[in-house]
């Protein structure tokens, strides 16, 4: 919308260069009126109505000033065709920074489900390392590097989601919808 307001700007300004080869009208009205006494050195008041009105009326037409009307158009048209193409490529841009924005939500979206899938295969691995310890196969050391795996992963997760969800944020500011609603990829399944 910006970029189209930009360009209907320049087309008037466009319009209003071509206006230059037209010629500049120009009225002056003025009206005077003296009324009063003047006073002779005879000592008599004579008195003064004086009712004036001019009227001044003229065309100017510029043959050649320099070059700068007919350059002065050319520039403005040029100008116009510029911000027509600038509306095109502001139009692009837009498209182009809001699927870069989608593609970084489901990249997001993607890494969320490959953190939750690790915080299980984590959870799995300490169960495994639990019952092991408790028939003696383990240490008490492998309990707990399977304990911090776990709780590293957790923390990775809670990251990731807050990265996922400002993800949807941004895409949702550019598509001018409701930020509090969260946007969601519509095909989730990760594959080779």
């Amino acid at each position: 919308k910006i970029a189209g307001a930009q360009s209907d700007i320049a087309n008037w300004g466009y319009k209003g260069a071509l206006t230059k080869f037209l010629p500049n009208l120009s009225n002056e009205v003025a009206w005077e009126y003296l009324s009063g006494a003047f006073a002779s050195p005879a000592g008599l008041a004579i008195p003064i109505r004086n009712p004036y009105f001019s009227s001044k009326n003229s065309v100017q037409q510029y043959l050649y000033k320099g070059g700068s009307i007919v350059h002065g158009a050319i520039q403005a048209k040029n100008a116009y065709k510029a911000s027509k193409f600038g509306v095109a490529g502001s139009i692009n841009d837009v498209l182009l920074s809001t699927a870069k924005l989608y593609y970084d939500l489901v990249l997001n979206d993607v890494l969320l489900q490959i953190r939750i899938k690790a915080v299980e295969v984590a959870r799995g691995l300490v169960v495994v390392n639990e019952d092991q310890f408790a028939n003696g196969a383990n240490t008490k050391l492998d309990v707990l590097q399977a304990k911090y795996q776990l709780s590293d992963d957790r923390q990775k997760l809670i990251a990731q989601q807050i990265a996922r969800r400002q993800s949807a944020v941004n895409l949702a500011a550019a598509l001018n919808t409701d930020t509090g609603v969260d946007l969601l990829v519509r095909d989730r399944t990760i594959g080779k």
